[in-house]
């Protein structure tokens, strides 16, 4: 199987937002409310401005990334050994705290309702 590179929206985030990402489909969100915290975020936003037009990432966008990019992200999940697996979950936290440091101030209120809610 030959190996393609994404090119769709979702494969434009910044790297520590599509793991967040799949963190929350991995932990069963909608892809409606996976849609409303990225539309939310002004880093979305602008990458969204200047790669296609401003239009949003809707519920088909996420869905063509849940069989696409978070289906290899399974994959490399489950090639990893259980004992690694606790560490790749702290990874995912680390990684949302990134992106929330360069969201800035102004989200971390959205942020931390995002967080309690994803449990």
């Amino acid at each position: 199987m030959e190996w393609k590179a994404r090119r769709g929206k979702i494969a434009k985030l910044p790297h520590a937002l599509r793991e967040e990402l799949n963190g929350r489909l991995h932990r069963g969100e909608s892809r409606k409310r996976c849609c409303a915290w990225l539309n939310g975020l002004p880093v979305v936003r602008q990458m969204l401005a200047e790669h296609f037009g401003g239009e949003p990432i809707t519920n088909n966008n996420v869905h063509q990334w849940y069989w696409g990019g978070y289906q290899e992200y399974l994959r490399t999940m489950a090639k990893r050994p259980a004992r690694l697996q606790p560490k790749r979950e702290k990874q995912l936290i680390a990684n949302g705290a990134a992106a929330k440091a360069k969201m800035g101030k102004g989200l971390e209120k959205l942020w931390q309702l995002g967080m309690e809610a994803a449990g």
